[in-house]
């Protein structure tokens, strides 16, 4: 007697947020290598809070896009500060771009917890 039992093995489903996480990376990454003088994992932790603030992808990149001209010393502080950190227009157009060139349209999500970005801190404190 033979026993077949390829067909009785199941895979685990994919959580899709590891392919999700993955392509934020590469957009902070990109970003990160874009601006110069900054590090992805600081880009990791203002779209954290960006999620947190809104649980939008748009957003979030707006958000990203706000800070890196700060950063740049596009915006000066006073401005943002006057706009509550938040995104000006322009941000938000540029946003709307990225996602569709990143390809996170259709990344739908309700909390930055479940985005496995990670950073050397975040790594440290688990220890």
């Amino acid at each position: 007697m033979i026993l077949d039992i390829s067909s009785s093995k199941e895979e685990a489903p994919q959580d899709e947020f590891i392919d999700h996480s993955l392509k934020v990376k590469k957009y902070l990454e990109a970003k990160a290598e874009e601006a110069g003088g900054i590090s992805s994992e600081k880009l990791i932790k203002v779209f954290k809070e960006a999620a947190k603030e809104e649980a939008e992808m748009v957003f979030c990149l707006a958000k990203i896009n706000n800070f890196l001209e700060l950063f740049l010393g596009n915006q000066s502080f006073k401005t943002a500060v006057a706009n509550e950190f938040f995104p000006e227009e322009q941000c938000f157009i540029k946003a709307k771009e990225e996602v569709k060139e990143f390809g996170l349209e259709e990344i739908v999500f309700e909390d930055a917890s479940q985005f496995y970005l990670e950073t050397e801190m975040m790594n440290l404190e688990i220890l």
